[in-house]
């Protein structure tokens, strides 16, 4: 009965179509992992550099660092496409970015100072 409705076809497409979009991303996902598989070694660190009695709260402050840091520079680099935006909007009210503004956002997330106005 579902392969009168084609539902195997559509599937099996929509399988083939996901694999081919995701096999884009792989050499991404792959630098994700060699860069963050360092990361646990900071809570080795941490509770090796502190006395035991204080390990647990030494690691939780290492684990909040990256949660911080994220909520933080959110914002932040929402700020700064604001500020070297040219001021448009769109016929929906949003703000208009043009690609140097996106520039200057990552600029702020690689630790260097965007040139604005």
């Amino acid at each position: 009965m579902s392969d009168l409705a084609h539902q195997q076809r559509t599937l099996a497409l929509a399988m083939v179509v996901a694999a081919y979009v995701l096999s884009f991303f792989q050499p991404l996902f792959a630098l994700m992992g060699l860069v963050t598989a360092s990361f646990t070694l900071t809570w080795a660190c941490a509770k090796e550099v502190n006395p035991p009695l204080l390990s647990g709260m030494s690691t939780s402050v290492t684990n909040i660092g990256g949660f911080l840091a994220a909520a933080i520079l959110q914002p932040m680099v929402g700020w700064v496409m604001d500020w070297t935006s040219p001021g448009g909007l769109t016929e929906s009210g949003a703000r208009f970015h043009t690609p140097d503004d996106f520039h200057a956002g990552l600029l702020l997330l690689a630790g260097r100072r965007p040139s604005g106005r």
